[in-house]
């Protein structure tokens, strides 16, 4: 098993064709006995394997909520998963935290300064950003909220959503 293990330590391809026929954790017993440079080789193999095991779990993902309880299982590659993911699957990733945001509320405090998220629109792109002004009253009120573009975009209180904490 040391020799199987040994020689999958070549390269990642051939360690994840291994993890697909035997357990990680019946090879990690079985790493104890190889030498320190392979233990180590196996140790960040296995990391790499854990942060691509995690992106896949969050593209299999459909709710913000799904995505929170995947990255709950493996909060230690939640960074390297994310890098795994290509722009489109971040953009989605993006879209479904901005659903799962909570609506602002008509009777609250002046926004401005605060962190919001604006949803798509026609003339509207979503994205987050400060907001810098806060007009009307009620459900008719408008903000203008400052991109990291530098554009400054305008949209009504519904449009906005507060991030999640």
């Amino acid at each position: 098993m040391e020799t199987l293990i040994g020689d999958a330590l070549k390269d990642f391809d051939t360690f994840f064709e291994l993890t697909q026929v035997i357990p990680l954790e019946v090879l990690e017993a079985e790493a104890q006995a190889l030498v320190t440079s392979q233990q180590q080789l196996f140790q960040e193999f296995s990391a790499r394997l854990a942060a691509q095991q995690l992106a896949d779990r969050i593209r299999q993902c459909s709710t913000w909520e799904e995505i929170e309880s995947a990255i709950a299982s493996a909060p230690t590659h939640k960074t390297e998963a994310w890098a795994l993911l290509s722009h489109y699957e971040k953009e989605r990733i993006k879209i479904l935290q901005l659903e799962a945001a909570p609506p602002l509320d008509p009777n609250s405090e002046s926004l401005v300064g605060q962190r919001v998220f604006v949803t798509p629109g026609c003339f509207r792109q979503f994205g987050e950003g400060i907001v810098e002004c806060d007009r009307g009253y009620g459900t008719f009120r408008c903000l203008e909220v400052r991109m990291p573009s530098g554009r400054l975009q305008f949209c009504s209180l519904v449009d906005a959503r507060l991030p999640l904490p």
